[in-house]
């Protein structure tokens, strides 16, 4: 009679035929997912594929989240950009406005309309600047953005006219914004 070989029981583990075409790498898996079927029972299965499922989910959720976040920032960075156009063609429609800010830029006396249209210039600039810092302090709008409107601001601040509007509307805008204006200022100031 012939002795039993000893033998290597995970490469003959073989408890279902291979799939046709299997390598023999791919023929060890399977073995080893059918055995470890036939150890545990379908409730072990159930909680597995249930809890699979459920990472998948947040997975899924969570690029739903980062995609809507990029979506509004997108939407508003274009709502930046409509205001921006805005503001231009405001300058750009008006001869009293146009005549008003080259008047302003030089330190020159405004008439009471160009100083109205001038101020009003001012106002709807500032708003957009107030916009983007609220954005930025927000995470939505990258500090090189920031940096930029920031630097936009300070060659408004070298404009004769605007340190006096500004003193007389300091007031009117929220504190932090305040502050930032007021050492952008305060900066240009220190430069010249």
């Amino acid at each position: 009679m012939d002795e039993p070989a000893v033998v290597d029981k995970q490469a003959t583990m073989t408890l279902e035929p291979r799939p046709s075409g299997a390598s023999a790498q791919t023929s060890q898996a399977w073995n080893r997912v059918v055995a470890f079927t036939k150890e545990h029972d379908l409730n072990e299965w159930l909680q597995i594929i249930g809890t699979f499922g459920v990472v998948l989910s947040l997975v899924f959720v969570g690029m739903q989240l980062s995609q809507n976040q990029q979506i509004a920032a997108a939407q508003i960075y274009q709502a930046r950009a409509a205001l921006k156009m805005q503001n231009f063609a405001l300058e750009a429609a008006s001869p009293v406005m146009q005549e008003g800010l080259r008047k302003a830029w030089v330190g020159e006396p405004l008439t009471e309309n160009e100083t109205r249209n001038v101020n009003l210039f001012f106002y709807s600039w500032l708003a957009y600047w107030e916009n983007n810092y609220y954005q930025h302090q927000r995470g939505m709008m990258r500090a090189e953005q920031w940096a930029s409107s920031r630097s936009a601001l300070a060659r408004f601040a070298r404009v004769p006219h605007f340190e006096r509007w500004w003193k007389d509307t300091a007031a009117d805008w929220p504190e932090s914004f305040r502050d930032v204006v007021q050492e952008v200022v305060r900066e240009v100031s220190e430069r010249e």
